[in-house]
């Protein structure tokens, strides 16, 4: 499962009497794409955590950025599989006189109790279980929601396209104020 954000920049700019000034152009223009990127991905983390109760660090786990014409154009694309419970917060409780597991998915909403899982180590560490049927094994790892639909949420994906515009326009101008002065001309 993959959510793509794909942005192209609007470099139909032209300065007339500056010598390499297309190349400026583009120069700022791959500059801005680079940096819009970069604080794109992590407004879309933080956003996240706002809502999901995950580390930043399992979510940039996720993140792929591929670039793409000559750097003009930037993908950001999160891949990933279904998150194990054990990564919200997965708490081991007594639930009407039997021991069970509760996690916190969301952070605008309380610990859930999940019926009839238990922690299970295995090879990759700690995971919550389920029994399959009643015998001993075998055994079910619980999971859920994978990242890629964390971000495919309306607050997100208006938190990225925000960040997307105002980040890309904000360094477009440094970077040509920039390169400009560097050239003598401003």
């Amino acid at each position: 499962m993959a959510d793509k954000i794909t942005w192209n920049p609007p470099l139909n700019v032209v300065i007339r009497g500056i010598d390499g000034g297309a190349d400026v152009i583009l120069k700022a223009g791959k500059d801005a794409t680079r940096v819009a990127a970069r604080k794109v991905s992590v407004q879309a983390s933080k956003k996240t955590r706002e809502i999901y109760n995950v580390t930043a660090g399992l979510i940039k786990d996720t993140l792929f950025t591929v670039v793409e014409n000559s750097g003009q154009s930037r993908t950001l694309t999160y891949k990933g599989k279904r998150l194990g419970l054990v990564n919200f917060d997965a708490k081991s409780k007594k639930i009407n006189r039997r021991q069970g597991v509760t996690v916190k998915i969301r952070k605008d909403r309380g610990r859930k109790p999940v019926k009839g899982a238990f922690f299970f180590e295995t090879g990759g560490g700690l995971q919550v279980a389920k029994r399959k049927g009643s015998a001993r094994f075998p055994i079910q790892v619980l999971k859920t929601i994978s990242v890629p639909e964390m971000l495919d949420t309306d607050p997100v994906l208006d938190q990225m396209e925000n960040t997307v515009e105002e980040a890309w326009n904000k360094e477009f101008i440094r970077s040509m104020n920039f390169r400009l002065t560097k050239l003598g001309f401003v």
